[in-house]
Order: structure tokens, then C-alpha cells, then sequence
């Protein structure tokens, strides 16, 4: 058996087929020539005669011929129809065996083709199974250069493609990061030269275009350092583009059948769209992560700040609650930040600057400053500065913040300057009073005595009865009331250098109170004392102090006659010393208290001045105060007061208990500070 047997079994069937009408053909027509020569024979020969003896039977020739005659007919008919049997089934053999050629064309064909199927199949499966690799690859990795290179190996390895590579370029086309898998040498030299920003042919074509196919790399590519790597195979670049955003590109050097497949260029433009948006993911982390860092750092920098403020921070919610507070409140308010969410701002303000606070803070989006009195925790009023606006809430409403500074000491110091600059101008005007003071008193000093030494002359010469006697006397009455002015002027004036030694305070309370009790008594005035026995010993002029004391006192024993003319259990004066301690040195204080009429708050600012005075003519002449002041600011010391009109006046004499003065020789000096200049 021969090949073409082995290979198809039915082929010596179908020969034999084939001559069979032949053969039927033949079997017949030699039946006829059998059937005629029997005929001839039978009629020639006379067989019965021949075999059997019969007679013999004359030869009928016309019957014979007609028998012969039907005899060839019948065998012609059946001839013809046999030929044509013979014809028509060689012409069926021949259809069969065309059609049986065509379909083992066709199945040959349809073998092919289901081999180009499940080849395709096989080749859609690994880009399946490459794709979603890829895919769980971009759910799990967060690090952009791992991500991007195990891209590249997977489409090498789990796809088959030759080599791969990823670009990604910055906003001047330079690479900012590669991965390559099945490069070799020449990815190094393809890396350097895009991270220079010289872009080969495909990136440039690719990022303007965003998919480009090279056929010929060898031709189009020439100046590419992967020409050779792609050569015999085709080229295909996608640009990674996500929402308009342009990451780079993706390129792989595939069979050139690959990239005329819109299918696979499909599934490569859908991993390449994977590609872009993970990488869009890992930039809004990445953006996310620096905003957050950045907001710990905010966050931390905000609260070092408001930890290290001295002021408050306050939060305010458009009802006038605190949401937020710093920790600085419980230092300035008395009140913890978690006690203090949720109270009404405005119940810490002093009920009289509340329409104050309410008018700053209402409606407005520019920066406001004010103050007002704010209540403590434990029922004190403390004074606070406000710098604030209204912002936003974030809800649709608003929220005031505001940073709350305690002023009180400022508001102290700024006292305690006005004070000073009110005791500095009262000083000049004293300084500036006293110089003409003196002068005018050395003026008057002269006449002053003429007129009483005149006046004494004439009283001498007129008779006890004379009526001008008694003018005489006036005359050198009111003169020398006139004198005691000048010496109160001169002693105004001048900056007398008395001798002084530490004195006991009780002595010179005890000394000025003996000459005035009498005088107190008959007033119906009760008069308090407290001084210690035990207070230090101060270095002052002590007929001064005495002076100053006695003035205080005299002033006392006024006001309270003013206001209570007769009996009165409130026509009481106080005298009382204290020591303290004031700017690290030792002070001692001396009050003098009474509970007479006040004084006015329009005239308050004058009452130092000279020759100021609400007393009645003969009562006083406004010095007296006014040469108090300037003897204790002498011994550098301060002479102040409060009072409340109606209710009591107390002046407050504040003497250091070493002002600087020393003993020296018996007389008197001042200790020289190390510039030169005396205190």
C-alpha cells in the first residue's frame, strides 16, 4: 500500500467505482452477442435435432430476423442506457470528487483558521491575564518607580512582548523617571538621553499625538539608542494621559502582526490609560500626603504658637459662645478652655462696655481693636485688649476670632505715667511758682516791714484812748499776716538745707498731734491712731515731715468741719504708717484719713497748685499743699491722694526709708551716684 493509500483508505473503493458502468456495459453487450449467436446457432445447427434426435426444422429466416432484429434493439436500448448510466456517473464521480477536493480545501482552511483562533485565543488570554495582572499590580503598589518597573517586567515576561519600557517627563519634557525590562545596555544611554530632555523620534511623536506605530525602527528610528533592539519587529508608544494630564509614555517592540491587531492595540491603550490613572492616584496621595504634612506642620507650628502666646485665642460662634479657646485662658480668665466652650462670651464683660464689645464685634470684615473689662473666675475685673474679625464658619454662618491680651498691668503703668507726667508738670509749675513766688516776696519783704515798724511808731504815739489806736493795731495785724505769706513764699522758694537725722514717725505723729489735739477736741473731732512703734526709722528733715503732717491734718480738721459743723459720730480723722515694699526698696507709708466733704472731681487735677484753695480768705492761701508736695518730693518721695465726694479724702504720704541722704561731719550730704549726678 502506498503512501497515498495509507493517507486515504477509501481511494481504491472509489477507483473500482469508478469502471463499474464500464464493466456492466461489456457484461451485457456479451450477453446479446451470446443471445444472437445462440440464435444463429439454433436455427443453423437445429440443436434439439442435434441432441435429442428430434426432426429436423427448416431454418425460418424471417423469424430470425426479426428476433435478431429485437434482440439487437433491446440490446442497443440497454447499451445506450448503460453508456448513459456509465457517463452520468463518471460525471457524478468526477462532481463527488471535486466537491471532495473543495472540501478538504475547505477543511484544511477551516483548520488553519481554528488554528489562527485558538492561537488568537491563547495570545488575548495572556493579554487578559497580563492586563490583570497589571491591574492588581496598580491596586497594591503605591511607589511609582516599583510600580513602573514591574509594569515592564510583566508585559515582558507574562505577555512575551520583546522588550518594554516607561517614561515619564516633567513639564519641559525632560524624564523625571524610566523603567525598562529587556533593554540591556542600551536603556542606560536611551535614559540619559531623555532625562537631557533630547526626546527621540517616537517620544516626540507620541507625546504630540498620543499613539504612534514604528514599522521600520531601523529606518525611522535611525538616531534612537533602541534601533537595534527593535530590529525585525514593530514599534508601538502610547502616551499616559489622564484627564488631560500627560505623564509620559509607554513603548514595546512587538511582532508585526501584534500591531496591526486593533484588538490588541485596544487592550494596550487600556493598560496604558491603567497606567496614567495610577499614576494620577499616586500624585493626588502624594499631593494629599505633602498637604498633610504640611497641615501636622501647620498644625504644630499653630499650637507651638498658641501655646507659647501670652494672649488668649477665642473662637465665637455667631450666638456669642465659645467654640475654641487657647490654654492661656485659665492664666488671664481663671478658667480652664473645656470650661470655658460653650459660656456666653459676652457674660465676662463688665455690664458697662457690653454695648461696647456688642457694636465692635457686629457685622463687619475688617480687623477691629478695642477694649473693655473682662470678669475673672474669681469675681475681679481685668483689662483686656481684643484684636478681632469676622470670618466664615465654614456652615454658611460666621465666627468671630479674636485674640484677647491682659492689659492690666498697661493699663496700670499708663496710670502710674499720667500720674508721673502730671506730678513732673506739677514740679515745673511749683519750680516755675516758686522762682516768682520768691522774687515777689523779697519784694514785698522791704515795704512789709516799713509798714509795721511805721504802724508800731504811731500806735506808740497815741494815747490808749486815741480811736486811732485800734487801726494801728489792724495795720500791724494784717502786715503781719502779710510777713508769714512771704516767709511761706520764701520757704516756697527756697530749697532749704536743714539738717536731718533718721527719725521715729511715731515722734513726728506724736509731736504734730500735740499741737493739734487741743484744737481737734474743741471741734468734737475723734481722731484714730496707728502707728507701730516698731516701724524703721526713716532719714528725712523732720521739722518738715511735721510741716507736711501738720497741713494734711489741718486740711482734715477743715473738711470735716465742713461737713459735719457740730457733733457727728462720722467727724472722725485717722492717722496711720505702715511699712511696704515698692521697686525692691522699703517704703513707709503715712495716711491721713477723715470722712469730710470730698473733694470735687473738677477741681481734683489743682489741687497742688499754689495759690489754689477753696477755703475762705482768712482761712488759708493755697500754699499750703503746694509747699507740702514740694517737701516730700525733696525727700524723693510721693504725696498722693484718693477721695469720694460726700464720703472721705485720704492722702497718702509715701517716704523712702533710705532716700539716699547721709550723715556726714554732722551736717548733711547727698550720696553721689557713679555718673556723677545726685538723686
Amino acid at each position: 500500500m502506498d503512501k497515498d493509500s495509507c493517507n486515504h483508505p477509501g481511494s481504491t473503493g472509489r477507483a473500482r467505482g469508478q469502471w463499474q458502468p464500464v464493466l456492466d456495459a461489456f457484461c451485457v453487450a456479451l450477453m446479446f452477442v451470446l443471445l444472437i449467436s445462440l440464435l444463429l446457432l439454433d436455427e443453423t445447427i437445429d440443436i434439439p435435432h442435434l441432441l435429442l434426435g428430434a426432426p429436423r426444422t427448416p431454418v425460418n429466416w424471417h423469424e430470425l430476423t426479426i428476433e435478431m432484429f429485437i434482440v439487437v434493439l433491446v440490446g442497443t436500448i440497454v447499451v445506450t442506457y448503460l453508456v448513459r448510466l456509465f457517463s452520468a456517473r463518471m460525471a457524478a464521480e468526477r462532481a463527488l470528487q471535486a466537491s471532495h477536493e473543495t472540501l478538504e480545501s475547505l477543511v484544511e482552511q477551516r483548520t488553519e483558521r481554528l488554528k489562527v483562533i485558538n492561537d488568537r485565543l491563547a495570545h488575548l488570554n495572556l493579554v487578559l491575564r497580563t492586563v490583570r495582572n497589571v491591574n492588581q499590580l496598580i491596586i497594591k503598589e503605591r511607589d511609582r518607580d516599583r510600580l513602573l518597573q514591574r509594569i515592564c517586567d510583566l508585559l515582558v515576561k507574562d505577555r512575551g512582548y520583546c522588550n518594554a519600557w516607561i517614561a515619564l517627563f516633567d513639564n519641559k519634557q525632560r524624564a523625571i523617571a524610566m523603567a525598562t525590562s529587556g533593554l540591556g545596555a542600551s536603556a542606560e544611554p536611551m535614559a540619559e538621553r531623555l532625562r537631557r530632555g533630547e526626546l527621540t523620534h517616537c517620544a516626540r511623536e507620541v507625546l504630540g499625538h498620543g499613539e504612534v506605530i514604528i514599522k521600520d525602527p531601523n529606518t525611522e528610528c535611525a538616531d534612537c539608542p533602541l534601533a537595534s533592539e527593535y530590529s525585525g519587529r514593530t514599534g508601538v508608544s502610547v502616551r499616559l494621559e489622564h484627564e488631560g494630564e500627560v505623564y509620559g509614555l509607554i513603548s514595546m517592540s512587538v511582532p508585526p502582526d501584534f500591531a496591526e491587531d486593533e484588538e490588541e492595540r485596544s487592550l494596550f491603550r487600556e493598560v496604558a490609560g491603567d497606567i496614567a490613572l495610577v499614576l494620577h492616584i499616586i500624585e493626588v496621595d502624594e499631593l494629599g500626603q505633602r498637604t498633610v504634612e504640611k497641615l501636622h506642620e501647620s498644625e504644630s507650628m499653630y499650637r507651638n504658637l498658641v501655646s507659647n502666646l501670652t494672649d488668649v485665642v477665642m473662637e465665637i460662634d455667631s450666638e456669642g459662645k465659645f467654640t475654641y479657646v487657647s490654654p492661656q485662658m485659665l492664666d488671664i480668665f481663671g478658667y480652664t478652655p473645656e470650661e470655658s466652650v460653650g459660656l456666653d462670651a459676652f457674660s465676662f464683660v463688665h455690664p458697662d462696655d457690653i454695648s461696647q464689645c456688642m457694636e465692635a464685634m457686629a457685622n463687619t470684615d475688617e480687623v477691629k481693636m478695642f477694649e473693655y473689662r473682662s470678669r475673672h473666675k474669681d469675681g475681679h475685673y481685668v483689662d483686656v485688649s481684643i484684636t478681632g474679625k469676622i470670618a466664615p464658619d465654614g456652615c454658611g454662618g460666621t465666627k468671630n476670632i479674636s485674640v484677647a491680651r491682659d492689659i492690666t498691668e498697661r493699663k496700670k503703668a499708663e496710670k502710674e505715667r499720667t500720674k508721673l507726667e502730671q506730678q513732673l508738670r506739677q514740679q515745673q509749675k511749683l519750680e516755675s511758682t516758686g522762682t516768682l513766688a520768691g522774687g515777689v516776696a523779697h519784694e514785698i519783704n522791704n515795704p512789709i516791714n516799713g509798714i509795721i515798724n511805721y504802724a508800731q511808731l504811731i500806735g506808740d504815739r497815741l494815747e490808749e484812748t486815741s480811736p486811732l489806736k485800734e487801726y494801728t493795731g489792724e495795720i500791724i495785724k494784717e502786715s503781719e499776716r502779710v510777713t508769714v505769706i512771704v516767709r511761706n513764699l520764701l520757704a516756697f522758694s527756697r530749697d532749704e538745707k536743714q539738717t536731718h537725722s533718721p527719725a521715729e514717725i511715731s515722734d513726728v505723729v506724736e509731736n504734730t498731734l500735740s499741737l493739734m489735739r487741743t484744737v481737734l477736741i474743741h471741734d468734737q473731732i475723734a481722731f484714730e491712731v496707728d502707728v507701730p512703734d516698731d516701724l524703721p526709722r526713716v532719714k528725712c528733715r523732720s521739722q518738715q515731715i511735721q510741716q507736711v503732717l501738720m497741713n494734711l491734718l489741718t486740711n482734715a480738721r477743715d473738711a470735716l468741719n465742713e461737713r459735719h459743723p457740730g457733733h457727728s459720730d462720722d467727724k472722725i480723722l485717722s492717722v496711720m504708717a505702715r511699712e511696704y515694699q515698692r521697686d525692691d526698696r522699703r517704703w513707709l507709708r503715712l495716711t491721713v484719713d477723715d470722712r469730710g466733704a470730698g473733694i470735687p472731681l473738677e477741681i481734683r487735677d489743682r489741687v497742688f497748685d499754689p495759690f489754689f484753695t477753696t477755703k475762705k480768705r482768712d482761712k488759708g492761701t493755697g500754699l499750703g499743699l503746694a509747699i507740702s508736695y514740694g517737701i516730700v518730693k525733696d525727700h524723693h518721695g510721693d504725696l498722693t491722694f484718693e477721695s469720694e465726694q460726700g464720703s472721705f479724702t485720704r492722702f497718702h504720704l509715701d517716704l523712702p526709708i533710705d532716700n539716699g541722704w547721709s550723715i556726714e561731719g554732722g551736717s548733711e550730704s547727698r550720696i553721689v551716684e557713679e555718673n556723677g549726678e545726685q538723686p
